[in-house]
């Protein structure tokens, strides 16, 4: 019941008196989630969510970094990395499969400023970001395709899969 309140709450816009009551039902929530592990939380950086039920309905990073006491505006987005899986059994399944894959051979494959036909132009500062990006992996682990290489058909050709981060500096 906690969760849609607090979801609800967050969901609306806020007034002073809403946005007040809002925070209370935050920390209210924060402590009945979290009080348990508070010290612990302090000294981690990574937090991992497996929700459950309502509990998918809390944006966690919202949440106060503090229960107790005066309120702090400071929250966990600005303290923590936060993931969420599904289950406990998915991220088996992800550690199973990213332990199993060996390292990829490149690092850094660049794709920016395609050309999109006659109607339409690469954003701006594309290649720039293309360029700016590239120049922070060795030039013998990363690639590059501007413009007419940049294409469809070079994505689709299974090029992806040797590089460890890919760049499309494109339109959505």
């Amino acid at each position: 019941k906690v969760c849609d309140e607090y979801h609800d709450l967050i969901s609306k816009s806020q007034v002073a008196s809403s946005a007040k009551h809002a925070e209370t039902v935050a920390r209210h929530l924060g402590s009945l989630l979290l009080g348990s592990v508070a010290d612990r939380l302090k000294a981690k950086k990574r937090l991992l969510i497996v929700p459950d039920g309502a509990i998918h309905r809390v944006p966690f990073g919202a949440l106060p970094t503090s229960f107790e006491g005066e309120i702090n505006r400071q929250i966990l987005l600005d303290t923590h990395s936060i993931s969420y899986v599904p289950s406990l059994s998915v991220l088996r399944a992800i550690r199973s499969q990213v332990s199993r894959r060996s390292a990829p051979a490149m690092d850094v494959l660049v794709l920016a400023a395609p050309e999109l036909g006659p109607d339409a132009s690469p954003l701006p500062n594309s290649r720039k970001e293309g360029e700016d990006v590239l120049a922070l992996a060795p030039a013998n682990r990363s690639l590059s395709a501007f413009g007419v290489d940049a294409s469809r058909a070079f994505v689709l050709g299974g090029i992806l899969k040797g590089y460890r981060y890919i760049l499309f500096s494109t339109h959505g």
